[in-house]
This record gives C-alpha cells, structure tokens and sequence, in this order.
C-alpha cells in the first residue's frame, strides 16, 4: 500500500504524518497552522468487527495540537459548512465517538490556549 487513509485525505508514501496534517488542514478547510509539538496528543486506535468477528475498518487517528497562522475557515466540495464555534458549544454538534472523547479528555487544556 501506498497510501494510508486520514480524515478527508490521505498520507502520501514518504509523507510523515505530520506533514499530511498540515497539508490536509489546508486543503479541507483553507487554514494555515503550525503544529504545536512533534508528537500527537492522543492516538485512538479502533478496531470495527463484523458479526462473525472479521475486522471490517481499522483506523488509527492521531490527534495533533495546532495554531492557526491564517485563513478563514471555508468548506471542501465534500463538507457543507466549516465555522469557529465557541468551546461551550462544541459538544452541542455532532460529534465522532472518537473526537467527543479526546474533546473531554482534552477541554481543559484547550480552555487554557
């Protein structure tokens, strides 16, 4: 394989991950940012099994720290809307299972920035 799914895009062979999140942070949603440390967060790794047991999806998602250095949210041709939202309200949205988890673990840390 040459290629290795992300949310809305794909890390590259050769690419490293943090590279691909920079880049596709870019495409997605049109902003600029600069990661805040080399290493991820958190990293869920979820293994989705049919009812006979065999492994249907496995992802692992790595969850980086960012800044914005600029640009405007604005939607890809595969999403209808992107926006700031108030950090009181995120939870109101929904939410992957995953990213609602890493947003508790994470709220007062964000809080903080």
């Amino acid at each position: 394989m040459g290629k290795w799914s992300i949310p809305g895009g794909v890390v590259e062979l050769g690419e490293n991950a943090r590279d691909a999140v920079v880049r596709e942070v870019k495409e997605e949603c049109g902003l600029d940012i600069q990661l805040v440390a080399d290493k991820p967060m958190d990293v869920v790794d979820r293994i989705v099994r049919d009812e006979e047991g065999r492994v249907q999806y496995h992802y692992v998602l790595l969850q980086f720290l960012a800044r914005l250095k600029g640009g405007a949210p604005k939607p890809a041709s595969d999403v209808l809307e992107a926006k700031w939202v108030p950090l009181g309200e995120v939870e109101a949205y929904d939410l992957t299972e995953s990213f609602r988890l890493f947003f508790r673990k994470y709220r007062d840390e964000f809080a903080k920035l």
